[in-house]
């Protein structure tokens, strides 16, 4: 190993990590992928303004993993919400309309409003993870016209089912060893 004079290095801080408020931003596509036998389309985003701009990518570079993404069915009974989506992207770009090329999409600006549920994690855990929860215009989000979400927490018949599993895994009488 070359020597490294650890007296001038920085100790890494863990566990700090600016968590992105809930909100609404305007939002740029960077990938877009077509899921046809399940007949969604996968997106990424990143924040494309303000105070947040590229928060994604500085996860990305410090995390290794792309944290903002949400998909969009476009089957027959889901189609009226994917049309509000397109309205979106077509009114927040200049001289865009969609003619059924995802790839047309990346690239896109679109105001996103993004919140947080609770979920179960592998470790049977209550965490948080950020969605999208409503699609607007870039000058929708610009003159403040969304909500912020609140927490969309577990329900209580979910939190039970976590806890009687967290139980399950403490309790090994039924194990041989």
């Amino acid at each position: 190993m070359k020597h490294i004079n650890w007296n001038e290095v920085e100790v890494a801080k863990t566990g700090e990590f600016n968590k992105l408020p809930a909100g609404g931003y305007i939002c740029q596509i960077t990938a877009v992928e077509d899921e046809p036998k399940k007949e969604y389309l996968r997106f990424e985003f990143d924040i494309a303004d303000g105070e947040y701009k590229g928060y994604y990518r500085d996860l990305y570079d410090s995390k290794k993993f792309w944290a903002a993404s949400f998909i969009k069915s476009y089957k027959t009974k889901a189609q009226g919400f994917f049309k509000l989506m397109l309205d979106r992207f077509e009114k927040s770009n200049r001289n865009f309309s969609f003619r059924d090329d995802e790839r047309e999409l990346r690239g896109k600006y679109i105001g996103l409003v993004l919140g947080y549920e609770e979920y179960v994690g592998n470790d049977n855990k209550v965490k948080q993870r950020i969605i999208v929860t409503d699609f607007k215009t870039v000058k929708e989000i610009q003159n403040g016209e969304f909500d912020i979400p609140e927490l969309k927490k577990l329900s209580d018949d979910n939190f039970d089912r976590v806890q009687d599993a967290a139980s399950e895994a403490e309790n090994d009488d039924d194990f041989p060893f």
